[in-house]
């Protein structure tokens, strides 16, 4: 796949990663990004009007249930409030998340995952939850 794509974010902060490249959408924003990107966009729920195979949607629904449970398993265990459960620079352990959620992760999971839970933080202080 080449070229660009437009993709418009879902109803929140979207942080679309794959590899090395990162794009940030506010809520409801619409921007070009690479069409490799494409599968990436769709897990985390961007619309796009680009005709996409039967596979690449099941595996973004795959890829956004994955991140889901992933991002639950974060949250879960900060709010144990544990210390033992984190690394030094206070994000969860590898071992302690998989465990959490059942299944292996890799660190591109873990790191999207987190920087959503960081976003969701952001959120909630500036709406005072």
């Amino acid at each position: 796949m080449s070229g660009s794509i437009t993709v418009t974010a879902p109803n929140k902060l979207t942080v679309i990663k794959q590899g090395v490249n990162l794009v940030r959408l506010k809520a409801k924003e619409t921007r070009q990004i690479p069409a490799s990107m494409l599968e990436a966009a769709l897990a985390e729920g961007c619309d796009t009007d680009a005709k996409v195979s039967a596979d690449v949607k099941e595996k973004a629904a795959e890829t956004e249930e994955r991140q889901a449970a992933i991002l639950a398993g974060i949250k879960s265990l900060m709010d144990k409030g544990d210390p033992a459960l984190l690394t030094q620079s206070g994000e969860p352990r590898a071992r302690e998340l998989e465990q959490v959620v059942g299944f292996d992760t890799d660190a591109d999971e873990r790191n999207l995952a987190w920087e959503q839970y960081q976003a969701q933080l952001g959120d909630d202080e500036q709406t005072g939850e």
